[in-house]
């Protein structure tokens, strides 16, 4: 009997539930009724779609031990392996660099390439989005501090106001090349696809 594509790329179901359990669990990653049942290879495919490093499994093999339960080590590894390939893609490297999120250092040499390059064009719109915020934030900060400057000592502040607008400006271009760079590499991605 051979089996579907579907049943081979099922959504992970059981997985993404013990996913949901670790976030409200903080340290520990697997209850005893968790550890009990857990679908190791399911697991470790949620895992590392994830993102998270190889190593990973000892927070489980840790949790499980406190409740007398042991981690298939092997179907773990094997479901991580599936998926951290599905995690490293081009399409994933460009979202987290666009969130701001750190890059994934267990990708498969032949991934980690594409989504390194990816996770750079997205980190460098996210950097640049937030360099204009920050300006923004100094720049409202310094026209309080200009309301509240006595009449003899607002030129300073001007000037001041005067070259954070600069500033701004020349990141707000930045920004826009930045996102535009952001915007052509997705498109490439789709028609890559």
């Amino acid at each position: 009997m051979t089996r579907s594509k579907k049943t081979c790329f099922r959504p992970f179901g059981l997985a993404l539930a013990f996913g949901a359990a670790l976030a409200l669990s903080g340290c520990q990653t697997l209850t005893a009724d968790q550890c009990a049942v857990a679908d190791w290879r399911e697991l470790g495919a949620a895992d590392g779609f994830a993102g998270r490093k190889q190593s990973y499994v000892d927070r489980h093999r840790e949790a499980c031990a406190r409740h007398g339960v042991t981690v298939d080590i092997t179907a773990w590894q094997s479901g991580w392996k599936q998926g951290i390939r599905r995690h490293c893609t081009p399409v994933n490297g460009l979202e987290h660099g666009l969130r701001g999120r750190s890059a994934s250092g267990d990708c498969p040499a032949n991934l980690a390439g594409g989504y390194r390059e990816a996770y750079d064009v997205g980190r460098e719109a996210y950097r640049a989005r937030s360099e204009v915020e920050r300006l923004r934030d100094e720049i409202d900060m310094a026209f309080v501090a200009l309301s509240r400057t006595a009449p003899e000592h607002r030129a300073s502040r001007r000037f001041a106001l005067v070259s954070k607008r600069s500033e701004l400006f020349a990141a707000e271009n930045r920004a826009r090349r930045a996102e535009r760079a952001a915007d052509r590499y997705r498109a490439s991605l789709r028609t890559a696809n």
